[in-house]
């Protein structure tokens, strides 16, 4: 079976008045406020909202992959590893077909779709709909992020908002936009990477007005979801960076291998979703995609869910996390680097068909957060392999932290959100110049290659 669309998902025209729920009428009845005042107000809740549904939607995943991964060895080989991405995909495809009847999948591409179609009334189940299908899929191992499904929600959360309260079409497509932002915000702890993802990714004009909202709305979604964890980023930065000349010559070097590889990133992803969207059976494109995942995390389980965990161990210099429960665990945790080189270099060419075979093959999640975690891979190896030169010596860590950002910007093509979403997620402002130095200089190496040598034949 196929996905059926349905159309009443989508509408392009707000109804002030007619059929609505008994709060709309309600609300409208009794709720004068306008213009400036009714804005910051319902950013303020969107944004508030957001971050709530955030956090508890890490908290389902966390739980479920706890639950999941319960009885995996920590060394040795974990056969169980094969199946349980083939449940996850197959399970997330199933309630699409069946209950949803339709395709939630890439969530922030189609915000962007809806936004320029116009598309602004997103039905209260788009709401959780997304967060239980991609629960479902990275807790069974999808090598995804969460930031698709949340952003998402978040657009669906001011859509709601904004009909509720009777707000004509332009503002309304705001709030779609800021909901989206809120939730990029509330998932990542990032509130500027929550505005740079509306600024740069969903390319909204805003105007002054409106970017008070968009920030009102993200510092409330991050704070909020900041405050409710306790006080922690997602990743616990321990380094210090101080400025050091040699160190900036690194991040640009790094930022051009960042930018290399982000072409092999986004070429894999694109053969992925042409290779995917071709088998015409929806069960056999689970099944495939599912095999592939449970194949690659067999191998290399670090490749298991977000990958937080693993990066948060990098950029804290804990290198031998890469071969943590796999079948390379018997090398010992006090590995030399020659040994480590392959492990590396394998997570960091299977990372993008594992997040491919998830996105396109059924399963519900995001494409940002796994490339934080191959530009984290990306600058171990990079590391590793420079200090294997005599006379230098530099930090991985350090290098793993600014490919984070390089790798993102690359491969998102959207640097300043890249810069600030790698700054705001570790806590680590005292490197933000080698951080935005990678970055920059990751997404000019794409931009150069793609002009210089493909641009000619798109002509």
């Amino acid at each position: 079976m196929n996905f059926v669309p349905s159309h009443n998902d989508a509408k392009p025209v707000v109804a002030q008045t007619g059929d609505d729920g008994i709060l709309a009428r309600f609300v409208r009845r009794n709720f004068r406020a306008q213009g400036a005042p009714l804005l910051l107000s319902l950013a303020f809740a969107t944004g508030l909202c957001s971050g709530v549904t955030a956090w508890l939607f890490k908290l389902a995943i966390a739980w479920l992959s706890r639950l999941v991964t319960a009885h995996l060895r920590m060394e040795g080989m974990n056969p169980w590893l094969v199946a349980v991405p083939v449940a996850g995909i197959c399970l997330s495809g199933l309630f699409m077909r069946r209950i949803l009847k339709r395709n939630i999948s890439d969530g922030t591409e189609r915000i962007k779709n809806a936004l320029a179609s116009n598309e602004l009334y997103l039905r209260p189940r788009r709401i959780i709909a997304p967060l239980l299908a991609s629960t479902v899929t990275l807790g069974f191992g999808g090598s995804a992020g969460s930031e698709g499904p949340i952003a998402s929600s978040g657009a669906a959360i001011g859509s709601n908002l904004g009909r509720i309260f009777g707000v004509d079409s332009s503002t309304l497509r705001l709030l779609v936009a800021i909901g989206s932002g809120a939730g990029i915000a509330a998932i990542f702890k990032a509130p500027v990477g929550g505005m740079f993802f509306v600024i740069e990714w969903l390319a909204i004009d805003l105007s002054a007005l409106a970017a008070v909202a968009l920030a009102v709305a993200c510092l409330a979604g991050g704070m909020v979801a900041y405050a409710l964890d306790g006080g922690h980023t997602d990743l616990d930065y321990m380094g210090i960076i101080s400025f050091d000349s040699r160190m900036m010559l690194v991040a640009v070097i790094l930022g051009a291998v960042c930018g290399i590889y982000s072409l092999y990133y986004s070429r894999v992803m694109d053969c992925m979703r042409r290779r995917l969207s071709a088998i015409s059976r929806p069960w056999v494109r689970n099944l495939i995609a599912g095999l592939t995942i449970g194949i690659l995390l067999f191998v290399f389980p670090t490749l298991y869910g977000e990958g937080y965990g693993a990066i948060g161990h990098i950029v804290n210099g804990i290198d031998s996390t890469v071969i943590k429960s796999s079948p390379f665990a018997a090398l010992g945790h006090t590995i030399h680097a020659a040994p480590l080189i392959p492990v590396v270099a394998g997570i960091l060419l299977a990372k993008c068909w594992a997040c491919g075979a998830t996105v396109y093959g059924g399963g519900v999640a995001g494409e940002f957060a796994p490339t934080l975690f191959a530009g984290a891979m990306a600058g171990l190896l990079f590391g590793i392999v420079a200090n294997l030169i005599p006379g230098v010596d530099i930090p991985t860590a350090h290098c793993a932290l600014f490919a984070m950002a390089g790798a993102m910007a690359g491969i998102i093509k959207a640097p300043f959100m890249a810069i600030f979403i790698a700054t705001e997620m570790t806590g680590s402002y005292a490197s933000l110049l080698p951080i935005s130095i990678c970055a920059v200089c990751s997404y000019f190496t794409v931009w150069l290659v793609t002009t210089r040598f493909f641009g000619s034949k798109k002509k």
